[in-house]
């Protein structure tokens, strides 16, 4: 499996390793920040590989990557469009793209909170369904699964067949 934005370990515990029963047999960390290797680390299990890489720039073949998983990051890389491309390459035919997305919260102080962040650089952009079916569609990815909770988004692509 290869964890992109793992950031520092949080999300990808929760979502892959908290389940005993259901743990990852080898997880392949991406993020491009060496303190959140490094924070990461402390939070994933000894099965985990850590690699520093840019998103746009995956240091993996053509078709090689049989599940991916990317939450929360494509709020925050430079062009989510390009990643989603990128991502598009390295998954294999039969693989998929699993991962989540925060949308605009409806309550104006948190929409405050987020356009501060964009502001900031903790995010680059405001994410709408409609934004991500757009690069979805121009990265060659199907949407085979999409599920919304409140402000954040869940999905899974695959390869345009």
């Amino acid at each position: 499996m290869l964890d992109i934005a793992t950031g520092d370990g949080t999300l990808t515990h929760i979502a892959l390793l908290s389940r005993r029963d259901e743990q990852a047999d080898r997880i392949v960390s991406v993020d491009i920040s060496d303190d959140m290797l490094e924070k990461a680390k402390k939070k994933l299990n000894k099965k985990t590989e850590f690699l520093k890489a840019d998103v746009e720039n995956l240091p993996f073949q053509t078709n090689s990557q049989t599940l991916i998983t990317c939450f929360g990051g494509l709020n925050s890389f430079a062009s989510g469009q390009r990643a989603l491309i990128e991502l598009g390459r390295i998954v294999s035919d039969s693989g998929f793209i699993r991962g989540s997305f925060l949308l605009m919260p409806k309550a104006s102080w948190r929409q405050k909170l987020v356009r501060r962040w964009i502001e900031q650089g903790y995010q680059t952009c405001e994410l709408s369904l409609g934004l991500f079916e757009h690069w979805c569609a121009g990265a060659g990815l199907d949407i085979t699964h999409l599920e919304q909770h409140g402000d954040v988004v869940l999905f899974e692509l695959q390869k345009q067949r």
